[in-house]
């Protein structure tokens, strides 16, 4: 079960933590969006975390490393890293039902 937890150091919203998950959302989100649009972006995050996102980030991040500056590895990475969002996001949408409130 993650904690969610107001961050002073952020300038959005993230989740990580391999064992302890959590959810770091920041006090200007939280003050400048409503309460259904502040549960978007939790319930964007929780997604991350339900699909273990943080733990495949860390082995995509890994062979990043290992491979150094490849292009190819490099454009794997980042196309990897634009459909984990869009999972999400479609996840957000199939539980909130409201795909023009999200957008």
């Amino acid at each position: 079960r993650p904690r969610l937890r107001v961050s002073d150091h952020l300038g959005s919203a993230c989740a990580g933590g391999l064992w302890r998950p959590t959810i770091l959302v920041s006090r200007s989100l939280v003050e400048a969006l409503d309460d259904t649009q502040l549960d978007d972006v939790v319930l964007h995050e929780l997604a991350h975390l339900e699909r273990l996102d943080d733990w495949s980030t860390l082995v995509r991040r890994a062979i990043e490393a290992l491979a150094g500056f490849h292009p190819g590895v490099r454009l794997i990475g980042r196309q990897i890293e634009t459909e984990m969002e869009a999972a999400c996001d479609e996840r957000v949408v199939a539980r909130t039902g409201d795909p023009s409130s999200y957008a």
